[in-house]
């Protein structure tokens, strides 16, 4: 009966050591477990630890630059808004720099015009060796008619030779009051011109009277007056084509330009020119 109760309670022990193995397993296992969840976490939790670390790190490099940005930007607006100032300070000056420069181009214009206008009348006196010159004027003389062209040209002085040779006027006769040096003379101004040849008629005054005669600026021999009045019918050579030295103070000496044989060459002095007015 003894040994039946023994046998009773040792199993009852070993039960109980079982459950008691079976509790400390459980929480051994649960510890453990529990442990190494805790563990994970820690370990999380560093690692959000160390990235909110680096994200405060961050956010505070983030921070610095964006305020140094934000400093930039504003110096840089500050620059923006001086350039603006001078931007537009510039476009007045440029406005007011364009119409000066408008206004001086005008005035250029202006004084080019004149100055070919004075560069022309100049060259027109610089032809007559500073005589009087009359341009688009009609001549002191009566029945005088000239006509030019705008298309003649200065000749060379063998082309005026020929054409002063093949030109008849010359041969006309000299009529008094009605066919005389200036009808002589503005004939051969407007043959000269009809052919292309660039003439002037001029006015010579002497003691008490005017005489005419032409003149045509060469390409060669520079300016030369000729004077190709005729004579009384019968009265001289065929050829009465001259050429003749004017210059104011000396004398009006014609000279023939195709001598004849029982002619001289050298005419009459017909004295001290006074006065020269050239009308191109």
């Amino acid at each position: 009966m003894q040994g039946t109760t023994l046998k009773s309670n040792s199993k009852i022990l070993y039960l109980i050591f079982g459950i008691c193995l079976l509790l400390v397993l459980a929480i051994g296992t649960g510890w453990y477990l529990t442990f190494d969840t805790l563990r994970q976490v820690r370990i999380e939790l560093d690692t959000q630890e160390q990235e909110t670390q680096k994200y405060l790190q961050l956010s505070d490099q983030y921070e610095s630059e964006l305020d140094n940005t934000i400093n930039q930007l504003s110096v840089t607006k500050d620059k923006l808004e001086n350039t603006e100032t001078k931007l537009d300070d510039m476009q007045s000056r440029y406005e007011t720099v364009s119409l000066e420069l408008s206004q001086t181009q005008n005035q250029l214009q202006q004084t080019n015009h004149d100055l070919e206008e004075i560069t022309s009348e100049l060259t027109l006196y610089k032809e007559t060796w500073g005589s009087i010159v009359a341009s688009g004027e009609k001549p002191p003389f009566s029945n005088v008619n000239v006509v030019n062209n705008p298309q003649s040209e200065n000749p060379s002085w063998p082309q005026l030779q020929s054409f002063v040779l093949a030109d008849k006027t010359d041969a006309n006769p000299y009529l008094p009051d009605s066919y005389v040096c200036g009808e002589f003379a503005s004939d051969v101004h407007n043959h000269a011109e009809a052919s292309g040849i660039r003439c002037a008629l001029v006015a010579i005054e002497l003691k008490d009277v005017w005489h005419a005669c032409d003149a045509f600026l060469t390409t060669d021999r520079g300016l030369v007056f000729i004077d190709c009045t005729g004579v009384v019918s019968g009265d001289g050579p065929a050829n009465c084509d001259k050429l003749v030295t004017v210059k104011l103070g000396g004398e009006y000496i014609p000279i023939s330009m195709f001598p004849e044989p029982g002619w001289l060459s050298v005419w009459e002095n017909m004295g001290i020119i006074l006065d020269v007015q050239i009308y191109w």
